[in-house]
């Protein structure tokens, strides 16, 4: 019989190859596997028979360990062995998954002002067709000063400490740059520069000639613009309502606000059919040289049919990420496709010689982002706004008064997610968009995977073949 004393030492001189080990082969480099700990954040290169001993052995003593002491020693002090159970370990990144959540909730703060639900483009996959139902006037409210005044009293109720407020404020829609906000959105935005504020903008861009003398490095600094593929694909998609055709338009006025020094990100949109021909958009970014301007960039998302969208297209030909994946790497697409920042995060991971950055959500929606509507009412996720199931507080009274929902939103962690809980890419995907996740599923204990393992090995050749050509 071992004494309970015996069997501790034995125990503490037992290893294994931790739950949480991501092991991924460089596509690159012949015999080479990088190896990431998903708890710790740690990134390191390894031969292959290091790769292959962490894969095939369930346990091990020090003494049978095959390679140096100095090898043990960084194995250890960096997770990818461990004398933890697999129980244990768990029971650790529990832990930790709350503390970061308490953390982001606490640290910082980040405001947006959906300046109306009204919108001059018609797109048929767009998510808030779901609100079209309201009505025509109840899109068109517009915030008004009294309301944007009371918006800037209630982030100081929110957070009364303005250096925990995330400077920079977005301006959201509907569209909110259209030219009949332009009085609305200059208060608000000569309001917030007077706060210590900057601005950017989710926009379609058809309406920014309007706005030029808010295009600066102090005010609006940051527009993400959709661009739907080719001249005749996004024609037929991203229409104005009275106008008709936009790329031209769209097109000029990214001109106009490079030249005011302000940031621009293209979403493209893509399905199959804008995927086939991506090839000539990027010859058209090339031809009006915004590819050799530093303030430009864009990047490719799928086109995703949202459950909640009552529109339908058939001459949409819907993707996803995964199929995306799959063109990029068949047909060596140079453009960059949206991995929710995963590849930049891994990229500055290898440059700076630190750990990955470990999150317990996806977004701020979960612990941190504040929506106001022109109604007064208060939202986390701009997937659901002009949606009152969703609605977590209004602003309107000198108190904010909070729902429900908020806590729906603000409890949730990749440890309250069944799929989360032992999932070793838990801690650098945040358990995925939840929007999402609740739309399939109608619940808050589920994740949104979106093929992330996948994507995550994809990122790691992506930011080393980078990191090795800089």
């Amino acid at each position: 019989i071992i004494s309970h004393k015996n069997y501790i030492n034995i125990m503490e001189n037992t290893y294994r190859p931790s739950s949480y080990l991501i092991p991924i082969r460089l596509e690159e480099e012949k015999d080479k596997y990088v190896i990431v700990q998903g708890y710790t954040g740690a990134f390191d290169v390894v031969t292959s028979n290091i790769h292959s001993f962490l894969r095939a052995t369930v346990s091990f003593s020090p003494e049978d360990f095959p390679f140096s002491q100095n090898t043990f020693d960084r194995l250890k002090q960096r997770g990818y062995i461990t004398s933890l159970s697999k129980e244990e370990e768990s029971a650790f990144a529990y832990k930790l998954a709350h503390l970061l959540h308490e953390k982001d909730k606490k640290l910082s703060k980040c405001f947006m002002f959906l300046v109306s639900y009204d919108c001059n483009f018609r797109c048929p996959y767009c998510f808030e067709n779901c609100i079209s139902g309201s009505g025509h006037q109840w899109s068109k409210k517009l915030f008004t000063e009294r309301m944007v005044d009371k918006a800037y009293e209630a982030m100081l109720q929110i957070e009364k400490e303005k250096r925990l407020h995330i400077k920079n404020i977005m301006l959201y829609g509907g569209e909110p740059l259209l030219a009949e906000n332009k009085d609305i959105v200059t208060y608000i935005v000569e309001q917030g520069v007077n706060k210590g504020y900057v601005f950017s903008a989710v926009s379609n861009g058809y309406d920014l000639n309007h706005y030029t003398e808010l295009l600066s490095p102090d005010k609006i600094n940051y527009l993400q613009i959709t661009i739907d593929g080719t001249k005749e694909t996004h024609n037929q998609r991203r229409y104005h309502y009275e106008k008709g055709d936009s790329f031209d338009v769209i097109m000029n006025n990214i001109a106009i606000a490079l030249e005011k020094e302000v940031r621009i990100s293209v979403r493209v949109n893509a399905d199959k059919k804008v995927l086939e021909h991506i090839d000539e958009l990027v010859t058209e970014f090339q031809k009006r040289k915004f590819t050799k301007n530093p303030l430009f960039k864009y990047y490719v998302t799928p086109l995703t049919n949202y459950e909640t969208s009552e529109v339908t297209d058939s001459d949409i030909d819907y993707t996803d990420v995964k199929g995306i994946q799959k063109e990029v790497k068949e047909k060596d697409y140079s453009f960059e496709c949206s991995d929710y920042g995963t590849s930049t995060r891994i990229y500055n991971t290898i440059k700076n010689k630190k750990p990955l950055p470990l999150r317990s959500v996806f977004c701020a929606a979960q612990a941190s982002e504040y929506i106001f509507d022109p109604y007064g009412n208060i939202y986390n996720c701009w997937s659901f706004v002009g949606q009152p199931s969703q609605i977590i507080g209004n602003y309107r009274n000198d108190k904010i008064l909070w729902t429900a929902k908020k806590a729906d939103w603000h409890e949730r962690n990749i440890s309250t997610a069944s799929n989360c809980k032992h999932c070793r890419y838990a801690f650098f995907c945040g358990g995925g968009c939840l929007a999402h996740a609740t739309e399939k599923e109608g619940k808050f204990d589920v994740s949104h995977c979106n093929n992330y393992p996948s994507m995550f090995k994809q990122a790691v050749n992506k930011a080393y073949s980078q990191y090795n050509q800089n």
